[in-house]
C-alpha cells in the first residue's frame, strides 16, 4: 500500500497523515491570486531595495591604491602607525652625482 501520498500508475493519491504536504494542498498554496495593490506594493519594495543595493555598492575610491592610502592616513591620524620617515633619496642623488664626477675625473686624469 502506498505511503504518504505516493503516486503509482493506475492508483489514486491516498490520504496522508500530514495533510499539509498532499498534492492538493501544495497546488492550492502555489496558485494564489494577488490583488493589484499587493503587486504594486511588492514592485515598489523591489525598486527601493534595488536603489539601496546600488548605492551600497558605490565606492569613493578609484583604485585599491587610493583605498590603501586612505587607510594609512586614517591609521596615522589615530596614532596607530608611526609618522612617515624622511626620504633618503634626496641625499642619494647628490652623492651619486659627486661620485660619478669623481670617477670621471679620475679616469680622465690617467
Amino acid at each position: 500500500m502506498p505511503c504518504c501520498g505516493e503516486l503509482r500508475p493506475g492508483h489514486e493519491v491516498h490520504v496522508s497523515p500530514n495533510k499539509s504536504f498532499t498534492l492538493d494542498a501544495l497546488q492550492l498554496r502555489m496558485v494564489r491570486y494577488r490583488t493589484a495593490g499587493e503587486i504594486e506594493a511588492d514592485l515598489i519594495a523591489l525598486k527601493r531595495a534595488a536603489e539601496r543595493a546600488g548605492s551600497a555598492l558605490g565606492c569613493p575610491f578609484a583604485s585599491s591604491d587610493e583605498f590603501e592610502a586612505a587607510v594609512i592616513r586614517a591609521r596615522r591620524a589615530q596614532g596607530t602607525l608611526p609618522p612617515p620617515r624622511a626620504r633618503r633619496m634626496r641625499s642619494f642623488v647628490p652623492a651619486l652625482t659627486v661620485l660619478a664626477a669623481g670617477i670621471a675625473w679620475a679616469l680622465l686624469a690617467l
